[in-house]
C-alpha cells in the first residue's frame, strides 16, 4: 500500500513539472505578429468649415467608401490604392461639392492627403416682383457681390434661390473665382438676363476677368464678358439663367511650385527586452490648409498715390481668388490623426516618423492700375498631407524578419 502512494505520488509531480515546463516555454518564446499599419491604405483627411465653424455629418465619397465628419468637422477617408480620386462632399441644404486629389507614388502606406473645404448653406428661395428691381447682396463685411434681377425681367414673379459659395480645389489654377454661386430659378420661361456686380476700385484692381459655366457636369469657359461701370466702382457681368453653377474671376496660372518636409515629430513603440507583442494605438499630427507669404503691406508700394483704403478690394478679392483655388478660407490647422493600432513583435522597437509636405505656390495674374495692366506674383504657403514613416530596431532575441 506504501509502495503505491509513493508511485501515485511520482506520477503527480511528474505530471506538474511538465506544466511548469509547458508553461516556462511558451513564456520564453518569442511572439512574432503581423503590423495592420503595414497594410496598404493611404488616408484623405480634412476639415469642412462654413466660415471657420466646423459642419458635421457631412458625407464625404471617394472609390465607393462614405465616411462622415465629426462634430469638429474632421474626416479620414481611407484609400486602398495611389492614383487619383475625385471626392464628393454632401450634407441636405448644402450645396453639394466635388473635388480631385491625388495619392502620389512615392507615398508610403498610412501616409494623407489633405483636402479642408468650405461647406454652405443654400440660401431660402425668394419671390422675384417683376416690377421692380430685386438685388440679392451677400453678407459679410467687405459686401462685394451682388446680384440683380431688373424689373421687367419677366412678366410675372419667379422663385429664385441664389447662393455664393467657395467653389472646390482644382487641378490647376487656371480658373480662379472671385464670384462662384449657384442659381436655381421655378416658375420661368426661358432664359434670363442676370446682373452679377462685384465691388472694385478704380485706380487698381485684379484684370483679366473671365467667366465660366458649369455645363453637363464639367466647367466652361464663356469668354471675357465682363465691364467695369466707373460711376459704381463694380465689374458688371451679364450671365444666363439657364445654368445652374457660375464662376466669374481672374485668370491666375501657377509659375512655380517647391516642395519641401517638415518634421511633425515621432511616435515610438519601445518593446525591446519583452518576448511579448504589443499593441498601441498611434496618433500623429496633421497640418492643413494654406496662408500668403508675400508681404502685402509692401505689395502696393510700387504704385505711386495709393492709400490702404484704395486697394482693400483688391486685397478681398485676392482672397477670395485663392480660397477658390485652395477649396478653404485662408489659415492652417494642426489636429491629432489616429493611424490605428499598431501591433509590434516582441523584442522590436518601431519609430512612426511624420513628415508634412509643404507647397511653396508661386501664382501669375494682372492687376489694372490707371489703364496699365501689370504682371503680379503671389506666393502662398501650403499644407497638402503628411508622410509616413516606419523604422524598426531588433533586440538580440528577434532575428529581424516579421511574417
Amino acid at each position: 500500500m506504501k509502495s503505491e502512494k509513493i508511485l501515485i505520488s511520482i506520477i503527480l509531480s511528474m505530471f506538474f513539472a511538465n506544466i511548469g515546463l509547458v508553461s516556462c516555454s511558451k513564456e520564453n518564446t518569442l511572439e512574432i505578429v503581423k503590423n495592420p499599419l503595414e497594410e496598404e491604405v493611404y488616408y484623405i483627411v480634412g476639415k469642412l468649415n462654413q466660415e471657420y465653424m466646423p459642419v458635421e455629418d457631412v458625407a464625404v465619397s471617394a472609390s465607393g467608401v462614405t465616411v462622415k465628419t465629426s462634430q469638429d468637422g474632421m474626416y479620414q477617408l481611407p484609400v486602398k490604392k495611389k492614383g487619383d480620386y475625385v471626392v464628393s462632399f454632401t450634407k441636405d441644404g448644402y450645396i453639394p461639392l466635388t473635388s480631385s486629389v491625388t495619392i502620389p507614388g512615392n507615398m508610403h502606406t498610412g501616409s494623407t492627403v489633405s483636402l479642408p473645404l468650405q461647406m454652405t448653406k443654400k440660401n431660402a428661395t425668394i419671390t422675384i416682383d417683376p416690377s421692380k428691381d430685386t438685388v440679392i447682396i451677400y453678407p459679410g463685411a467687405d459686401k462685394l457681390t451682388s446680384i440683380i434681377f431688373p424689373a421687367g425681367i419677366t412678366n410675372k414673379p419667379i422663385e429664385v434661390s441664389a447662393t455664393e459659395f467657395i467653389n472646390g480645389a482644382m487641378e490647376n489654377a487656371k480658373r480662379a473665382s472671385f464670384s462662384t454661386f449657384e442659381l436655381e430659378i421655378s416658375g420661368m420661361e426661358g432664359t434670363l438676363p442676370v446682373e452679377i456686380k462685384n465691388q472694385a476700385h478704380p485706380l487698381i484692381r485684379v484684370g483679366n476677368i473671365v467667366q465660366y459655366a458649369e455645363i453637363d457636369g464639367q466647367w466652361t469657359l464663356l469668354g471675357d464678358v465682363s465691364t467695369f461701370d466707373w460711376g459704381q466702382n463694380v465689374l458688371k457681368t451679364t450671365i444666363q439663367s439657364s445654368y445652374v453653377k457660375h464662376s466669374i474671376g481672374p485668370v491666375f496660372e501657377i509659375v512655380s511650385t517647391d516642395t519641401s518636409l517638415e518634421s511633425l515629430g515621432e511616435v515610438t513603440i519601445d518593446n525591446l527586452g519583452n518576448l511579448s507583442s504589443k499593441e498601441v494605438e498611434v496618433m500623429v499630427k496633421q497640418k492643413m490648409g494654406w496662408d500668403i507669404t508675400t508681404n502685402m503691406d509692401d505689395y502696393y508700394s510700387i504704385y505711386p498715390g495709393l492709400v490702404d483704403d484704395d486697394c482693400k478690394y483688391t486685397t478681398a478679392t485676392l482672397y477670395r481668388v485663392l480660397a477658390s483655388i485652395n477649396g478653404s478660407l485662408f489659415g492652417i490647422d494642426e489636429t491629432d490623426l489616429s493611424l490605428g493600432v499598431a501591433k509590434v513583435s516582441g523584442d522590436t522597437k518601431m519609430e512612426v516618423k511624420c513628415f508634412a509636405r509643404v507647397e511653396d505656390i508661386t501664382f501669375r495674374f494682372i492687376l489694372f492700375f490707371q489703364g496699365i495692366w501689370v504682371t503680379h506674383h503671389i506666393s502662398i504657403k501650403k499644407y497638402s498631407g503628411v508622410n509616413v514613416e516606419f523604422d524598426y530596431q531588433y533586440g538580440p532575441n528577434h532575428t529581424g524578419n516579421q511574417e
